[in-house]
């Protein structure tokens, strides 16, 4: 069957930024589903008069239907929405088809959603409610979520966290799939929303814990820990208190400690709630790791690796976690403590479940106790991160690489690094990685797919989300592009000036070889763009002699280009 066997409404509710930055995707993907209506529901709390017209607009592509949801009036100078649930409901009210379901703005089908959708939908005869996975790759999360409705049998609840209900007291008979059906996709993280959920918090649900779990939340996320322990406990102290948030709670208080005894202890006390989830001991081998107690750090990351993910489906599971995390923390304390047989057993494991590596991310860092976010998020954001290699290139060894795959490459600079890290590279695919940069979701399927052939010289030319110019800030290309370019990735020569314009030469030398992708943005989150604080290591790598070297050296190199 290539379609529902009933008849489905398609809703959303859309802030102002969703309306001009994300709707048209998201409807564009879900139109697989193929919709008998789409109902879009603009909350955009005091810009509605700037933000419902681009709304209305896109929906007019879409053939959909476009409702307004207006803040009470106490909040009706508020900058976002004031209830998600009276929002959501606004949207759910106005669908007029047999089943309903539902999307955020920034989501999209995972590849071939919708023939596991139309598979359940099948099977449906008395069933109320179709559940489906929620992949959030940034959390690491893929909680089950209602996702498709019985109209009338449904209704959302919570000002925010909003959860989508029953409206009988009998409840509903569901079926469905633990899978990540739909992707949560945001092209960056919106920081905004941790200062609109404590405000909506703050004006609706205080006291209760449920309130204080969702504090403690927020303000662990924003990372000020001393206030998401203070919610913590005060969600703790009340009896009624969930099981799941109770060791989520626990939890939060035991990664915002400081203290390592005390840190672990609060860990343990949620490992020992629920000792058929692995995230709690994770976290305290990872502390190990982090204070470099490798022997510890080993020992506990094997026994977490050693626990599968729950057969029950928590809306909390780390699914990262246990696909590629813990395993990775394993291998980087093998590494660390000198067992290379260990460290070769799992890699072959790994190969044997996940595919063998293709991709080797080529890392150049002068940052010991900096790298690590950039690392995270590559491998995070990536669909098959098993599949890939990551490779420090540094100047100097320092004990902060601990466990990582890495190689030295004394007074090579980034170049040298970038350069040593290729010729060292499993991967058919290489990619050049800074600190500062930040890939797309799904980054390294994007590169499969569009070099297709990686025994050809070929280079994908992404966007870094600033630049107008052809100039690539990165370079992503196939291992045969080294030997296209001579041998290396960059010319040895821009060591001197500590890589500047060596960028410029390999966008002019790779131009018969580029394959267009400018849609795909791997975001620079270089200081000249951001205006963040500059470090001594930007300053030194920007100098203004590094630039004069730079040119001179590529006009050296490269005379025929103007």
């Amino acid at each position: 069957m290539d379609r529902f066997p009933f008849t489905l409404s398609l809703y959303a509710i859309v802030s102002r930024e969703c309306a001009s930055k994300y709707i048209a995707r998201a409807l564009e993907s879900f139109k697989a589903l193929k919709p008998d209506e789409i109902v879009l529901c603009s909350a955009m709390g005091k810009h509605t008069e700037e933000g419902l017209p681009i709304l209305e607009e896109i929906g007019k592509k879409f053939g959909a239907k476009v409702v307004v949801y207006k803040n009470k009036d106490d909040a009706s100078h508020w900058e976002h929405i004031d209830n998600f649930a009276d929002a959501r409901n606004t949207a759910l009210e106005a669908c007029t088809q047999e089943f309903c379901m539902w999307f955020d703005a920034d989501d999209v089908l995972a590849d071939g959603a919708e023939k596991a959708f139309f598979a359940i939908g099948e099977k449906v005869t008395d069933h109320d409610c179709i559940f489906a996975g929620y992949s959030v790759p940034l959390a690491g999360l893929c909680p089950v979520r209602e996702r498709i409705t019985r109209n009338k049998k449904f209704k959302w609840k919570y000002p925010v966290h909003e959860q989508l209900k029953p409206t009988s007291t009998e409840g509903a008979k569901a079926m469905g799939t633990h899978a990540g059906l739909i992707l949560h996709a945001p092209l960056d993280h919106k920081g905004s929303s941790v200062t609109r959920n404590h405000r909506i918090l703050d004006e609706t649900i205080r006291e209760s814990y449920l309130f204080r779990f969702y504090k403690a939340e927020e303000y662990f996320l924003s990372g000020k820990y001393d206030e998401a322990m203070q919610h913590a406990k005060t969600a703790l102290a009340d009896a009624t208190l969930d099981p799941i948030l109770r060791i989520q709670c626990h939890t939060i208080i035991g990664r915002s400690l400081a203290d390592p005894v005390l840190k672990r202890e609060e860990l343990f006390r949620a490992y020992a709630l629920a000792p058929h989830r692995i995230e709690a001991l994770f976290y305290i081998a990872e502390d190990y790791y982090t204070r470099k107690h490798y022997i510890e750090a080993l020992a506990l990351a094997r026994s977490a690796c050693s626990i599968p993910i729950p057969n029950i489906a928590y809306w909390t599971t780390k699914d990262a976690i246990y696909k590629w995390e813990a395993p990775d923390l394993y291998e980087r304390c093998a590494r660390a403590l000198g067992q290379n047989d260990l460290v070769e057993f799992l890699q072959q494991d790994k190969a044997k479940n996940f595919g063998e590596v293709d991709i080797t991310l080529c890392h150049a860092t002068a940052r010991p106790t900096g790298f690590q976010g950039a690392r995270w998020a590559w491998l995070a954001m990536a669909k098959q991160p098993n599949r890939i290699q990551h490779i420090l290139g540094v100047d100097v060894d320092a004990d902060e690489y601990g466990g990582n795959e890495k190689i030295i490459t004394p007074n090579g600079k980034c170049v040298g690094a970038w350069n040593a890290c290729a010729k060292q590279a499993k991967g058919k695919y290489i990619v050049q990685v800074s600190d500062d940069f930040v890939p797309p979701l799904g980054w390294d399927d994007e590169i499969r797919k569009r070099l297709p052939d990686p025994t050809k010289p070929a280079v994908l030319a992404v966007s870094d989300g600033h630049r107008t110019d052809d100039l690539l800030c990165i370079a992503i290309c196939t291992k045969p592009t080294i030997d296209h370019l001579g041998g290396n990735l960059f010319a040895p020569e821009y060591a001197e000036c500590s890589g500047i314009f060596s960028d410029n030469e390999f966008t002019a030398r790779t131009k018969d070889i580029q394959v267009q992708a400018r849609d795909l943005v791997f975001k620079h989150n270089n200081p000249f763009f951001t205006n963040a604080p500059q470090d001594e290591i930007f300053k030194k790598h920007n100098a203004v002699s590094n630039y004069e070297i730079g040119k001179k050296i590529f006009e050296q190199r490269n005379p025929c280009v103007s």
